[in-house]
Order: C-alpha cells, then structure tokens, then sequence
C-alpha cells in the first residue's frame, strides 16, 4: 500500500526541556476493519534514520513509505534546530475486529537508536459514510450502516470433498447495493493450499433484493486440490471497493466530499477435504477429474 508523506514542522519552541523522542500519533485510539487510515510517526528533534524497521503487527497491515518530503522553517532556525518535528504517514488497514497493539520496538534516527513506545487501538465494523445533508434516503436502511450491510464477498467451490490432485472450479462473488458501492477496485486470493489457473473472464449481474439494486460479480478460476489428503482450511481472500455516502449528493460541493471511502473485504473460503485416489486402474495416465466423452459415427458413403 502507497501513500506514506513526511512533514517537518519547525514552530516556535524554545530549546528548553527538549529532548529527541519518536512517538506514534495517534497512541490510541480505533480504527474500522477495512477502512484505509493513517498513523503518525513523530521524530522530536531527530530524522528517520536510513534502516527503519517497522514491527509485523497481528490485524494491523502498514503501508510503506514514498519518497515526498515537505520542509517550513521557522525562528526555531535560530535556536540551533530544537524544536524540529518529522512526521512520517503510514497508511495502514485493521484487518481484524479487536484489540490490536503496535509493540514498543527501537528505530534508527539520525540521533542514535530510540524506543518508540506501545500504541493500541481498538477496531471495530466499518460504517458507512454518512453525508452531511439533512435529507435521508427513503429506504429502510438508515445512515448507520456497516459495510457488511451493504457489500459482502465470499469464496465458493463446485464442491468441498475432492480427490486428491483434482481439479474444480472456484469463484469468487461479490454482491454490493449499488446505490452504496461507488467502485470494486479489484481483488487478490492467494491460498496456500490450492493451485489456482488464470482468471477467467468474469459475470456481472444486476438484481433486485429485499428492495435494493444489487450487482453482484463472480470471478471463476481452476483450482487444483493438493495431492496429500487431510482437512484443509482455505484463507480469504481480499476485496476492494470504494463506499460512497449513505446520502445521495445535494450540491456541487457534496460531489467533492463524496468521492468514496476505500474499504477492503474479507472474502472468506470454506474447508476442504482432500481423499486418497482409489486403487488406479490398468494404464491409469494420472488424469483426475470428470470427463465426458462423446462419439459419432459417419457413414463412408452416401
């Protein structure tokens, strides 16, 4: 994930009681699951030195830098440089509902290495944007919505009791009210447990559910079960999309404040089941899977 920025802010603090320190910004707080959000990593009178290692954090997926960089002096110039503020953006995804903590960890500054202390958050279901008009829509659903209201996705197999080595096909479908989903930014399932093949060109369907217009999307793909039998649970896959508002734009002005919000969800799989192939046959060839043959007969002459 893109979109890291760097500020540095010289204000005009005295070089009094300041002392180099590198802090997250916000140190606690909550994110929604799926949403794209920022952090801040803040360098009190020191740079980010050339070898930062971020920690891995359970549920909590942080982009990477760019290279953009944005400088204003100030009277803190004649103070020898104290007072100095780097900020670092990281874009970061909640993948996960819960408590999540980034660790306490040392990082690299231009002064030395410094210990960033703990951070938590709390994540909870994303909601959809609300629109500031007073007007609501004349449907059912109010302007709370979560996401998982208005868009879902899920991995479906033609079936979850395979040969071993078997191929089936797998799709993955998407279905999302249209007045809601404003974009599907594409998708990404890499299981472990399968081998998938190309991509095949996808369906796209509109339909009528409880009221609402829903498009619903299905991506079909060949997948071949592993060739050691057992119990295998397949990941998820990720899906993105843009929400728009929960209200329908009222003026030029909304058009700009609602350009989408950037959700990612979870498209869960189910387990499968892999058995042992029976006794093969004579000549077996290796070939597993269903198969239809068919013949005709011509006549030599008419």
């Amino acid at each position: 994930m893109k979109g890291w920025s760097v500020y540095v802010v010289a204000g005009l603090l005295s070089a009094t009681g300041w002392s180099q320190s590198v802090s997250w910004s916000p140190s606690k707080g909550s994110f929604e699951k799926g949403v794209q959000s920022r952090l801040n990593l803040v360098f009190k009178d020191c740079d980010p030195g050339a070898n930062m290692q971020i920690p891995e954090v359970d549920g909590l997926q942080i982009g990477q830098p760019n290279s953009r960089r944005s400088h204003m002096t100030g009277l803190s110039s004649l103070l020898g440089g104290k007072g100095k503020t780097t900020t670092l953006g990281f874009p970061v995804v909640a993948t996960r509902e819960g408590a999540v903590t980034i660790p306490s960890f040392r990082i690299a500054t231009s002064q030395g290495d410094l210990e960033v202390p703990a951070a938590q958050y709390q994540v909870v279901p994303a909601q959809v944007p609300s629109s500031s008009t007073l007007n609501r829509p004349s449907s059912p659903q109010g302007p709370n919505l979560t996401v998982e209201d208005v868009a879902q996705a899920e991995i479906v197999l033609d079936k979850q009791e395979l040969w071993a080595g078997e191929v089936v096909e797998a799709k993955l479908v998407f279905q999302g009210m249209t007045r809601f989903v404003q974009n599907f930014r594409g998708y990404e399932w890499e299981p472990q447990q399968l081998t998938l093949g190309p991509w095949q060109p996808h369906d796209e369907d509109l339909r009528v559910v409880d009221g609402n217009e829903v498009t619903v999307f299905e991506f079909p793909v060949n997948a071949q079960a592993p060739r050691i039998e057992g119990e295998y649970p397949l990941s998820s896959a990720r899906v993105g999309i843009s929400i728009r508002a929960s209200n329908p734009s009222r003026s030029a002005f909304d058009v700009f404040r609602n350009r989408g919000q950037q959700v990612t969800l979870e498209a869960k799989a189910p387990q499968i089941k892999v058995k042992p192939l029976p006794t093969a046959l004579e000549n077996y060839s290796g070939a597993v899977g269903e198969f239809k043959i068919s013949s005709q007969l011509v006549p030599e002459a008419t």
